[in-house]
């Protein structure tokens, strides 16, 4: 009696299956939308004009944290971003908004 040595049709089925859930999975948990969703900005780490996720004005160097306004600047639209008060633009080399 000879082995069929083919592997059968639903075995690949669970094979990509298990396959896809892997990258996935990575793509949740590895890429920059998760990376933005930990608190990036802290009030010990505070974020220049345009950085992203923070939780109160202290996390900002620009004193100025908006919320959920990160499709405007490429996040999830509940990500929080750091910008300059209306009125002020951000200078790069004082790192404030003047």
């Amino acid at each position: 009696m000879k082995r069929n040595k083919r592997i059968k049709r639903s075995t690949w089925i669970v094979i990509i299956a298990i396959i896809l859930v892997a990258v996935l999975v990575y793509v949740a948990f590895f890429t920059a939308d998760a990376v933005w969703d930990r608190d990036l900005c802290r009030t010990d780490r505070p974020c220049a004009h345009g950085g992203a996720d923070c939780d109160r004005n202290e996390d900002c160097l620009t004193n100025n944290c908006v919320g959920d306004i990160g499709l405007k600047y490429g996040f999830h639209s509940w990500i929080d971003v750091c910008l300059c008060r209306e009125g002020t633009s951000w200078n790069e080399e004082k790192q404030s908004c003047i």
